[in-house]
């Protein structure tokens, strides 16, 4: 599972099949490092310094189940 978490949050990182979405991006990301992908805890900062701070505290409450997907 992390490994697939991890190509959804590069593709929306990248626009690769989906609109290009840092926020998305760093969310897939966040639950890749969590489930124990290496590269996916790399990328984290950054993802996280590609963010506006509304956009990481928006993703960051994501992660954190507080936030409806869109």
């Amino acid at each position: 599972l992390p490994i697939a978490q991890s190509r959804l949050a590069s593709m929306y990182e990248h626009g690769r099949g989906v609109p290009r979405d840092p926020v998305e991006a760093y969310v897939w990301c966040s639950r890749a490092a969590a489930g124990g992908d290496e590269a996916a805890a790399s990328r984290l900062d950054s993802l996280a310094a590609s963010l506006t701070p509304e956009q990481l505290e928006a993703a960051r409450r994501r992660v954190n189940g507080e936030g409806a997907p869109r």
